[in-house]
Parts: structure tokens; C-alpha cells; sequence
């Protein structure tokens, strides 16, 4: 079967290893991005066979559901993404999801290659200390069945 992420995406995203725990970090005013770093760990992934064929298709999707970890491993955030499926192949996807640390949350939207090792998502809006937030976040698989990947956002507020 097809190697998933998310996010991290959702990944989702989808979305921080760092000094910093991602709960308690918050954009800087005035627009100056702010670094955060963890470990994504997808938790869940759910393929759905949307049309019931047996075989991958465009419009079937995958439902992701991760945790963030901090630099001492403790656990940061969650999130979760969908997936659709967009080249019929299992090859490529379409995804969006949200990266929620405590009273902050993220919405990202990403392009998904299953046989890439890295992934990039932008960052589209936020709410809490995120609200207008926009930048990216740029992934690294760490095992070869793609659960863990390291994840570094970079974050701007408008």
C-alpha cells in the first residue's frame, strides 16, 4: 500500500523539535516570523475506497489524524488532514488540515507525494495567538514506513 504522512499533515499538516514548546510559542507583532520545531507522529491513517472500486482512484481520500512532540518528547499539539487522492495512481494528493496547540491552532493546505521524503505546507490562517498567520512548513520523514517526520514551521502574522 502507499506511504502516507500528514501534515501533516496534515497533516496533516499539518504541522515543530524545539526550545521552545509549540503550546506556549506565539507569533511576534509587527509580522516577524517566529521558528518552531518538533516531531510529527501520525497516530492514525484511514484510506477511504471512495467509488468502491478496489484500486486506487481520483476522489479516494485518507483521513490523518497526529500528535506534535516537543524536545523533551512531550506532546504539544494535534492535529488532523484529509487527502484526496488527485492522479488516480496513488501518487499525488490534495490536502488540508489543522495543527491545534492548546489555545493556537494552524490551517494548512499541501501537496502529498508518497514517495518523496520531504514535504512542504502553507500555512493559510490560524486562530488564537495565530489569527492571520501565513508561511510554511517544511517536513522530513524519519522511518521508512513515514510516521515520524521532522516538522519546522515558520510562521508570520499580518
Amino acid at each position: 500500500m502507499r506511504r502516507t504522512i500528514f501534515a501533516a499533515a496534515a497533516a496533516a499538516a499539518v504541522v515543530a523539535v524545539a526550545a521552545t514548546a509549540l503550546a506556549d510559542a506565539a507569533p511576534r507583532a509587527g509580522g516577524a516570523p517566529i521558528t518552531l520545531k518538533s516531531t510529527l507522529e501520525l497516530t492514525g491513517v484511514v484510506p477511504v475506497d471512495a467509488d468502491r472500486n478496489g484500486v486506487p482512484s481520483q476522489g479516494d481520500y485518507e483521513l490523518w489524524s497526529e500528535v506534535f512532540h516537543g524536545t523533551s518528547g512531550a506532546v504539544v499539539g494535534n492535529g488532523t488532514a484529509i487527502c484526496f487522492e488527485t492522479d488516480g495512481s496513488g501518487r499525488q494528493f490534495t490536502c488540508t488540515g489543522e495543527a491545534d496547540f492548546g489555545a493556537n491552532e494552524l490551517q494548512v493546505a499541501f501537496r502529498f507525494f508518497p514517495t518523496s521524503k520531504t514535504f512542504r505546507l502553507a500555512i493559510l490562517g490560524g486562530l488564537g495567538s495565530y489569527e492571520g498567520a501565513y508561511g510554511q512548513a517544511i517536513g522530513t520523514w524519519l522511518d521508512p514506513k513515514d510516521t515520524r517526520a521532522s516538522m519546522v514551521f515558520t510562521i508570520k502574522t499580518r
